[in-house]
């Protein structure tokens, strides 16, 4: 009962967010100094999941995260898998190396990308569809499954 209650809030929470939005650009450098633009991502999927690394829920959701990096090629192919966080470089880069964590992390020191993107609550995650529109976001954690459910919808439009 549980897992349906909370399919149908992810679901209710991606359709109630207006299709037609565009996705805020940003260029930023992830934790291996790559700069990341989401114009460049243009023709594919793209998980964005704005987290911190104090985050308990944050911290749950991030190996899966990981393993559905992994899944989808490592960003290589249709889907972009890409994380956002404020907090400081040094800290981020080493929170991801101790956990082993390689999906690209951008670093968004002075919060730009969070205040475009209106975050309240870590985590929030985006999908953005292939013309690069706001397909929905979930505030609070998401289980591997939901995750992929999502991606796998988007990818069939």
């Amino acid at each position: 009962m549980k897992k349906i209650i909370g399919i149908i809030f992810l679901m209710i929470s991606l359709v109630s967010f207006s299709s037609s939005a565009k996705a805020p650009y940003f260029n930023l450098k992830d934790q291996y100094g790559v700069v990341h633009s989401l114009e460049n991502y243009k023709g594919k999927v793209i998980f964005l999941n704005f987290w911190a690394t104090w985050c308990p829920p944050c911290k749950k959701e991030m190996p899966d995260i990981e393993n559905i990096y992994k899944e989808y090629g490592e960003n290589k192919k249709d889907v972009v898998i890409l994380g956002v966080n404020s907090e400081k470089e040094n800290e981020v880069k080493k929170f991801l190396k101790d956990k082993g964590y390689t999906f690209p992390t951008v670093i968004d020191e002075n919060s730009e990308v969070m205040r475009k993107y209106f975050i309240q609550a870590f985590p929030t995650s985006f999908v953005i569809d292939k013309e690069g529109n706001v397909y929905g976001y979930v505030m609070g954690g998401l289980t591997k499954e939901q995750i992929k459910q999502v991606i796998e919808e988007v990818l069939k439009k």
